[in-house]
């Protein structure tokens, strides 16, 4: 079973770590379903696409599968060669759970300050920078998430209402960035993303990085080889 299909990835033995790396460090995904971190686990099947040095990796439990799919340097107008691209998707098998999706930043990164005030435009959005570079991380908002949901885009239809409220589904803290999904009932298949761009740190009238983070992500998924 694959979530993301396409024929022109290959399986492999081999574990590929499935980290971003940027210039002030590297920012990892994270599933949690029912308290329990899926992608801590031993992944079941990897799958890389040579051509454009995408990964997907898989996890299968007993209520729910779980596939990762990480694109490095997609074609970006804003920032050429500095996005990066990591995609979730996860199909519940039996029992309603409950997810979080998360991009974190591993131990080791050498940022100085971060601003979570960057959202807007249908976009969560938030900077960490240094001196010398600055890396921007945004993923959809409520209001894009529920347009998902109406039009059952890789969302299911009911949680429109609820992603439509005034209820903030998406977190932004100091390590990085989460989001807590409604109850998952069976059989049900959800996708998250996160766009991950860096450059030079400009100044603050510089917003390069944000306008990179904001563009959709099937365009970057296609371009993989993949939907």
């Amino acid at each position: 079973m694959q979530l993301f299909h396409s024929d022109c990835y290959v399986e492999t033995t081999t574990d590929v770590f499935y980290g971003i790396p940027t210039p002030l460090g590297t920012l990892t995904p994270s599933v949690t379903i029912n308290n329990l971190n899926v992608l801590e686990m031993p992944c079941d099947h990897v799958y890389i696409y040579q051509e454009r040095n995408a990964v997907i990796h898989q996890w299968i439990r007993t209520e729910c599968v779980v596939e990762a799919l990480t694109v490095p340097d997609f074609r970006n107008v804003w920032c050429p060669g500095h996005t990066r691209l990591a995609v979730v998707r996860l199909l519940v098998l039996s029992a309603d759970v409950s997810a979080r999706i998360a991009l974190s930043w591993l131990p080791g990164h050498i940022w100085r300050t971060f601003d979570p005030c960057q959202s807007g435009e249908r976009l969560e959005a938030c900077t960490w920078e240094n001196s010398d570079w600055k890396v921007t991380v945004g993923t959809q908002d409520n209001e894009e998430l529920g347009g998902r949901s109406h039009q059952g885009d890789f969302m299911p239809r009911r949680l429109s209402r609820a992603l439509h409220s005034d209820y903030k589904i998406i977190s932004i803290v100091q390590h990085g960035i989460e989001i807590k999904l409604p109850l998952l009932h069976a059989n049900e298949l959800v996708q998250v993303h996160f766009e991950v761009a860096s450059g030079p740190n400009r100044g603050a009238e510089d917003i390069d990085t944000w306008l990179a983070v904001g563009f959709s992500a099937n365009s970057a998924i296609a371009d993989a080889g993949c939907m």
